[in-house]
């Protein structure tokens, strides 16, 4: 059996919190950008993954906003 993780992607966390404003801010973009993201008009960086993972506290996964990169996870166990 394999271990499956269900994430949700950036589209949907938008929807949920409705953050647009807050995410750009931390981010340093601008609102219509976020929305671009959340609604897939635009492909996010690898960069811009990593920091939106940090920033919805690891709801929205990199692999989920870019499923064509190989995200290596380093355990601490």
């Amino acid at each position: 059996m394999t271990k499956r993780n269900y994430y949700i992607t950036l589209g949907e966390w938008l929807q949920v919190w409705g953050r647009t404003k807050l995410l750009a801010t931390m981010l340093g973009v601008s609102e219509s950008m976020v929305s671009m993201w959340g609604s897939g008009r635009r492909q996010i960086t690898a960069e811009r993954c990593l920091k939106i993972e940090r920033a919805t506290i690891g709801q929205v996964q990199c692999e989920t906003m870019r499923p064509d990169i190989n995200w290596t996870r380093v355990k601490f166990y």
